[in-house]
């Protein structure tokens, strides 16, 4: 393979042209199942603590057999008096064997799309196949794919949405009646609200306590954690973690996961309760065992993910497949 002349750029619409949302829970579902099988190295982020007028670093890579990507974000807080934004992410995936680059990508767009597709394979595996209504906490940047992808899996009739801000929830809600009319969007006034009767729960906070008691949650839900990414964030009550929870891998849950790390730490969960999603898509752990069962995916990300959807956006894009048209992608929200 020949250096290229010039280095392909994917921005955010055409990473959503192709890379709708059924094909990114394809993607997040071989990233699982490739971690389990030892298919793809991925190890935990590195960060570069910010000095001076330099921000933090984060530096995620990851490596398969033909392809490998590394994932770069920075945190700029002196961004804002620039007229640029805080956070600045950019994806670079290349030929694992050669190292030549073949294409780099919008990274924070990639995220938004790889972090709602881990949501949407737990929920097409875990959730009760007739689960109509979800419960979606949190309308920052990450919500609206996060609705995308489990409309993606599951005939979703209702979605109730809550935060902090009630005008965030408003605004979102006004914007998602007009992008999917077809569903009945509720403003909660509260996250127990939100999440009592629903089936599918997501969580996309950066809260540092619950955002809603534990037994606001009703027999059968299955709930996504998305939002906590630190042992000093736990969104969801750690109750609920209790004898089994999906994770990517052992490592990340018990690095990067604040109400593992509680749960734990209280007695509700055993390291031998951690189950990577990888094992049930492959046949070799249980997922839901009764229609009652309360389900709990934990993700706190991997580079796995980065690395399977940016090949599958290339790919697209190298084939030229005929694109999504991506028609509700363009979200506004708060």
């Amino acid at each position: 393979m020949a250096w290229p002349d010039h280095l392909l750029y994917l921005p955010e619409a055409e990473l959503r042209r192709y890379l709708p949302p059924s094909e990114a829970v394809k993607a997040a579902g071989e990233a699982y199942r490739a971690l389990v099988e030892g298919r793809v190295e991925s190890p935990l982020r590195q960060a570069l603590s910010p000095r001076d007028d330099l921000g933090t670093w984060l530096i995620m890579p990851a490596r398969g057999d033909r392809h490998a990507a590394v994932k770069l974000v920075t945190l700029s807080e002196g961004n804002a008096r620039r007229g640029l934004p805080t956070i600045v992410s950019v994806v670079l995936l290349l030929d694992a064997v050669t190292g030549v680059p073949l294409a780099a990508m919008d990274g924070t767009a990639l995220t938004r799309i790889r972090t709602g597709a881990a949501a949407g394979i737990a929920t097409q595996v875990l959730s009760r196949p007739d689960a109509s209504v979800m419960a979606l906490i949190g309308t920052g940047g990450q919500a609206w794919d996060q609705f995308l992808s489990v409309a993606a899996v599951r005939d979703l009739k209702e979605v109730r949405v809550y935060s902090r801000t009630p005008s965030h929830v408003e605004a979102f809600v006004k914007t998602a009646q007009a992008l999917r009319p077809g569903i009945r969007w509720t403003a909660a006034k509260s996250a127990e609200e939100a999440v009592h009767g629903a089936h599918i729960i997501t969580c996309v906070t950066t809260s540092a306590t619950p955002v809603f008691p534990p037994e606001a949650v009703s027999p059968g839900a299955h709930i996504n954690g998305v939002g906590s990414y630190r042992r000093d964030m736990v969104e969801l009550p750690p109750e609920l973690l209790r004898e089994r929870v999906f994770v990517e891998t052992e490592e990340i849950a018990l690095e990067e996961s604040g109400e593992i790390a509680q749960a734990l730490a209280r007695g509700h969960l055993t390291k031998e309760g951690l189950i990577p999603l990888g094992k049930v898509l492959l046949g070799r752990a249980e997922g839901r065992r009764s229609p009652d069962e309360i389900t709990v995916f934990k993700t706190a990300g991997t580079a796995a993910l980065d690395l399977y959807a940016a090949r599958r956006a290339w790919e697209g894009r190298m084939r030229g497949e005929t694109p999504w048209d991506g028609g509700d992608s363009g979200f506004g929200g708060a």
